[in-house]
C-alpha cells in the first residue's frame, strides 16, 4: 500500500536498533532486496495455508504462489529470520500443520503456530474456530531434537529433526505468556496500547505529538503506558 515503503525503512533505521516487518510477503519478490539494503533486518509473514483454494478462503485473494516466491526470495536476500505466522483454525487449516512444518524445513523459515484468540472480532468464532495446540506442542517435543526456551514470554522454540524450526504461541489462558510480556503498541488512532486483549487501558500519544510535547512529556506517556500493564490471563 505504501510505494515509499523501502524509503521509509532507510529513514527509520539510523534511529532504532532494529526495523523488522510484518507482511503478506506479496511485494517481497520485487522488494525483499532492497529493503534488506535500506537496512530492514527481519520479516514475519503470514501464511495460514499453503493451498490455493484454502488461501483464497483466508485471504480473499489467490496469490498464494506469490507469496511463497516473496517468502524464499525474503530468506534469499538476508531477511532472517523469517518466520511464518500460521492461525490454526480448526475446519479450515489445521490439518495443514504438517505441511507448514514441511515448508519450514524445505526453506529454512521459522514456523509460528498461533493460537486462535477471544479476540472482539473474533468472539462469536471462537467455539467453532479454536484449535487446542496443547497436543501439537507434546508432539513437537517428541520430535525434536533440542527445545530452547525464549526470554520473552518463556516461549519454547522446537528444533524438529527434520530441520524445521516450530514455535507455538499460545497466549489464551497462559498467565506464563502473559506475566512475560513486554510489549506496547500504538493503536491506529495513535494511543499506546500494553494488552493487546484490553482496550480500556489506552494511553494518548500521538496527540501530544502534533500538540507539540516536550520529550519529558513524551517519556512520560511511554512510563504511563507501562504502569498500566496488567496480566489478562492471570493465575
Amino acid at each position: 500500500m505504501r510505494k515509499d515503503i523501502v524509503e521509509i525503512v532507510r529513514r527509520v533505521k539510523p534511529h532504532v536498533e532494529e526495523v523488522s516487518m510484518t507482511s503478506n510477503a506479496s511485494k517481497l519478490m520485487e522488494l525483499a532486496c532492497d529493503l534488506k539494503e535500506a537496512g530492514l533486518a527481519r520479516v514475519n509473514i503470514s501464511l495460514h495455508s499453503l493451498r490455493d483454494d484454502k488461501f483464497k478462503e483466508i485471504t480473499g485473494v489467490g496469490k498464494e504462489e506469490e507469496v511463497e516466491a516473496g517468502i524464499r526470495e525474503a530468506l534469499r536476500c538476508g531477511l532472517t529470520p523469517v518466520k511464518l505466522n500460521m492461525v490454526v483454525m480448526r475446519g479450515i487449516n489445521h490439518e495443514e500443520i504438517e505441511d507448514l512444518i514441511k515448508f519450514s524445513s524445505e526453506t529454512g523459515a521459522v514456523l509460528q503456530l498461533i493460537e486462535f484468540q477471544e479476540l472482539e472480532n473474533g468472539v462469536e468464532y471462537y467455539d467453532s474456530l479454536h484449535y487446542d495446540l496443547v497436543p501439537v506442542e507434546e508432539m513437537l517435543a517428541e520430535r525434536s531434537e533440542r527445545i530452547v526456551e525464549r526470554e520473552m514470554h518463556r516461549r519454547k522454540i522446537y528444533y524438529l529433526r527434520n530441520g524445521a524450526q516450530v514455535e507455538v504461541v499460545r497466549p489464551m489462558h497462559n498467565s506464563t505468556f502473559c506475566k512475560y510480556c513486554t510489549r506496547l503498541r500504538v493503536t491506529s488512532d495513535g494511543k499506546i496500547k500494553a494488552c493487546l486483549m484490553r482496550d480500556d487501558n489506552h494511553v494518548p500519544f500521538v496527540s501530544l505529538m502534533r500538540e507539540g510535547a516536550s520529550h519529558d512529556e513524551l517519556v512520560e506517556a511511554f512510563k504511563e503506558g507501562v504502569r498500566r500493564r496488567e496480566p489478562y490471563w492471570k493465575d
